[in-house]
């Protein structure tokens, strides 16, 4: 399910200042893990958007490679051997604060580092459900 940012989330985003990513993590199936310096934890799913810029992060090792830059947006160097300050189009980035509006709220942290994709707990994944005996 997409998130749609509308001009009206734009501007209350702008209003209560603009975040900062402290902490990437990527994690299964494409998805980042993404933490704010205002305590939330949230995720972005990468896996339909890997067209692009972004096919060489259909590589899952290139995918693991993601960092903060020095702008905070989250990245990746397309050739790590490759000064990406000299050389431009070596790397690739998604903007802070599209991926703060884009991204999709998570109530607890997993403990790897990573978090379940959809606003859900980290608990509710890992308790089995109830299975009852009908008769």
């Amino acid at each position: 399910m997409a998130i749609v940012i509308t001009d009206q989330k734009v501007k209350e985003y702008f209003l209560s200042g603009p975040r900062k990513i402290t902490k990437v993590t990527p994690c299964n199936d494409y998805i980042l893990s993404l933490e704010f310096d205002n305590g939330e934890i949230k995720t972005f799913d990468m896996s339909d958007r890997l067209f692009g810029v972004f096919e060489i992060l259909k590589d899952y090792e290139k995918f693991k490679e993601v960092f903060i830059d020095e702008h905070g947006n989250v990245a990746w160097d397309k050739d790590k051997t490759v000064d990406s300050k000299a050389v431009w189009n070596n790397r690739i980035d998604i903007c802070k604060d599209s991926l703060f509006m884009a991204s999709t709220p998570v109530l607890e942290e997993a403990p790897s580092g990573c978090v379940p994709a959809g606003p859900t707990s980290f608990l509710s994944v890992l308790t089995p459900p109830r299975i009852s005996e009908s008769r």
